[in-house]
């Protein structure tokens, strides 16, 4: 941390940036049980649906692909309260759709501002890391976990009570003055002035000159997450369709899931410092690998034995799949995070943005599976491509302050 900030205001700044990532997660998967609900009050069929959700994807690609600059150039606390508002401005919007077309519109504006608001956030605290020289952003990763998981939760309880609208509107209005709140304790690292009073800025080359570890750790990070991703997508589907298991049980994996998210991310920095984040990487692939085998394999089989047998193993395995994938963003952003040939912001804008792309295609490419040959062999693809992320960890430890 720069000499002009005291550790108090680090600290203030730390904890206020961590309250943000909760918030984030409350919010935006506020909405998320509630699909339903969207889709019955736009009146279209749940296929047509899922296509105008993907337009999402565009939105938040488009969005990776200029944030990183634009975040560098204002300042990560400027675009913090910028693309904060517009995110609650937005989730509140979408909900109260009656178009198609104009449903359309607002996902992929609403996913842009998402994405900027997460760009800034995740800018901030690489930018802090490579101060304090040791890995935070599990900590901050955590939190958004936290909050996805609790806001999951308590939206499907009080779906039949509420209307949606009214739910996310009182949501936003609580969340948005707290952000203000907290987002104006926090201390942008990038714009504090140097012995000369000039806060300097890098020059930014364009994609195409982008320094080529930025392409190793995406392809990396993409296999690490594909099990968070993709794999949870169809989780409760599997578990529900393929094993059997009735409605509201078949949620068990899933929620288990999450727990060992939020577990493994509280831990990540911790074990970083002991064993190294290369070491964490390696552990984790074969954790994680290792998890989805049994939880998909393993009920698959087991499901001749019985249904609630198969939800047993299913579990056990996907809590095994949490913890293995929990580590992967933060140690491929903190990776990216000593290449400082490229601002932060740049570098998680172009990281993210690369990883996306993959993401999708790989959507595409499990779909394509599970309509060939079944669920259970589309859900190993996810497994099997942790174990990628095992021969790429050596990457996750560069040489100190490199440029490659």
């Amino acid at each position: 941390m720069s000499n002009s900030v005291s550790v108090e205001q680090a600290e203030r700044s730390r904890l206020a940036l961590r309250r943000l990532f909760f918030m984030l997660g409350v919010g935006i998967m506020a909405w998320v049980p509630r699909f339903p609900e969207i889709q019955d009050q736009l009146g279209i069929s749940t296929s047509y649906f899922g296509f105008l959700l993907s337009f999402g994807s565009f939105g938040a690609i488009v969005a990776y692909s200029v944030m990183g600059n634009f975040v560098h150039r204002l300042g990560a606390k400027v675009s913090m309260y910028l693309f904060g508002a517009a995110t609650h401005f937005f989730m509140v919007a979408v909900t109260f759709s009656q178009s198609p077309l104009v449903f359309q519109v607002l996902v992929t504006v609403f996913t842009a501002s998402i994405v900027a608001y997460s760009v800034a956030l995740n800018a901030h605290t690489i930018t802090i890391q490579r101060d304090v020289g040791r890995p935070i952003i599990g900590q901050f990763h955590a939190s958004w976990s936290i909050g996805a998981f609790l806001t999951f939760g308590f939206s499907g309880i009080i779906a039949p009570l509420i209307p949606i609208q009214v739910h996310i509107l009182v949501l936003a209005l609580v969340l948005a003055p707290i952000a203000i709140w907290k987002t104006s304790q926090i201390i942008d690292v990038e714009s504090v002035p140097d012995s000369q009073g000039e806060v300097k800025r890098q020059s930014i080359p364009p994609i195409w000159r982008a320094p080529k570890l930025q392409w190793i750790l995406s392809i990396a990070m993409t296999f690490g997450i594909l099990t968070e991703v993709i794999g949870a997508d169809w989780l409760t589907i599997y578990t529900h369709e393929h094993l059997g298991v009735p409605t509201g049980p078949d949620a068990i994996p899933i929620t288990v899931f999450m727990l060992a998210l939020i577990i493994g991310r509280l831990n990540t920095d911790r074990l970083a410092q002991v064993i190294g984040m290369d070491n964490v990487v390696r552990i984790s692939g074969y954790v994680g690998f290792s998890g989805g085998f049994i939880a998909i394999a393993g009920s698959h089989f087991m499901r001749e034995v019985g249904v609630w047998q198969a939800l047993l193993v299913a579990s056990f395995g996907y809590f095994l799949a949490g913890l293995g994938t929990a580590s992967m963003t933060p140690a491929f952003f903190s990776a990216g995070s000593w290449i400082t040939s490229s601002p932060a912001a740049v570098t998680l804008s172009r990281m993210s943005m690369m990883s996306h792309i993959f993401i999708w295609n790989g959507k595409i490419l499990i779909a394509g599976v599970a309509g060939a040959f079944g669920m259970q062999v589309a859900l190993l693809i996810p497994a099997f491509a942790m174990l990628l992320t095992v021969a790429l960890a050596r990457y996750v430890k560069p040489a100190a302050r490199t440029t490659v």
